[in-house]
């Protein structure tokens, strides 16, 4: 939870330093050169009553299309329900927060709250949505995974005022990865086949000692929905794959094992992004290590990955000169993360609530604010 607490916070700070210097430079360039500068305006989404909410899930900082062409945006709210149940996506800045989360849409001014799948004090998180503004996300349906001892996760997706479920392999838990405007989903599930390095079990297990950890889990697969049914797009030859977007040609970018062996490395097999087009996994390949990320898939099916190169060993002066274990770059940032965050202490419990940054016009001294 401290990481994500870190994220949200560093992310703040970003925000801040973006608006700030354009700001500066846009009336400085007004008041030169006499030209229309774009201005900007924090518009505040509120809550479902809580004292939180978010539209970046804390630990992602970027899931795909959190906002549609229209400006119709989705995210997670805290309700005015307390709760004893904790949750991986019930969080504001300052950790856990004990309240029933509901995903909402927001359009013009109002928060709308798309509710939960149906179980005790259920929780849920909308991560994308398309332009027609079909929207998914993740929800518990209030069951407990005998396997984990987890509260059972779904991907959803919510149209035309309904929530539903999209199931899984037979598993216990689902994730969703991304929507298009065509309405076809991506997103991985477990099935029924024991795996010790199930990627969904293994982030269930121990989100904050990865990658080294194993878990009682059950495979997962990456799944493309569509018109009601769901596909298990196979893997790259490992037990496990993930996939996480998806473009307008209904390709599919996400990552896989390749073997079933864990490497000296990460303690799990090797990870390569790839690329399901017209039936096929394409491995993307990497420049010799053990981890290769995904991040993007544009149109024309181009995908922007994170290559890993071999482990080394290195030292981060920030922190007393620590040595650690430069697994990736994605890997040793998070290694960062954690050690910086172990030093923190005496957080403040704060108010948060997600916001949109406005393009606006400056005209004749005043400021106009273009609509949302």
């Amino acid at each position: 939870m401290k990481v994500k607490r870190l994220f949200c916070t560093a992310f703040l700070a970003l925000l801040t330093l973006m608006m700030t210097v354009p700001a500066i430079l846009g009336q400085e360039d007004v008041e030169t050169n006499g030209r229309q500068t774009p201005r900007y305006k924090l518009v505040d989404l509120g809550t479902l009553g809580g004292r939180a909410s978010y539209v970046n899930p804390p630990w992602s900082l970027g899931a795909h299309y959190q906002m549609n062409r229209h400006g119709v945006t989705v995210g997670s709210a805290a309700t005015s329900v307390p709760t004893s149940f904790g949750c991986p996506f019930c969080d504001g800045l300052d950790g856990q927060v004990f309240n029933v989360f509901h995903a909402f849409k927001w359009s013009g001014g109002v928060l709308k709250d798309l509710g939960a799948l149906p179980g005790e004090l259920t929780n849920s998180v909308a991560t994308s949505i398309n332009a027609e503004g079909s929207v998914v996300g993740h929800s518990e349906n209030g069951k407990i995974d005998p396997l984990t001892g987890t509260r059972e996760l779904r991907a959803f997706l919510w149209k035309d005022g309904k929530i539903r479920s999209l199931g899984t392999f037979g598993g216990n838990h689902s994730f969703v990865g991304d929507i298009n405007d065509h309405g076809q989903i991506v997103g991985y599930a477990l099935n029924t086949t024991p795996d010790p390095f199930s990627w969904i079990g293994v982030f269930l297990a121990c989100p904050d000692t990865l990658p080294r950890c194993t878990s009682n889990s059950t495979q997962t697969r990456a799944f493309l929905w569509e018109n009601g049914h769901k596909r298990d797009l196979g893997t790259l030859g490992g037990p496990d794959a993930v996939a996480v977007g998806v473009n307008e040609r209904g390709e599919v970018a996400g990552i896989s094992y390749t073997n079933s062996i864990p490497n000296a490395t990460t303690g799990l097999p090797t990870v390569a992004a790839f690329l399901w087009r017209k039936g096929k996994m394409i491995d993307l390949g990497n420049f010799g290590g053990t981890f290769t990320g995904i991040a993007q898939l544009n149109i024309e099916g181009k995908s922007l990955a994170y290559p890993t190169c071999r482990a080394t060993r290195s030292t981060i002066p920030s922190f007393g000169k620590t040595e650690s274990l430069s697994i990736s770059t994605q890997t040793l940032s998070e290694e960062i993360r954690l050690r910086y965050m172990r030093s923190m202490t005496g957080v403040r419990q704060l108010e948060v609530a997600p916001f949109l940054i406005v393009p606006t016009m400056r005209m004749s001294g005043r400021k106009a604010w273009l609509p949302i």
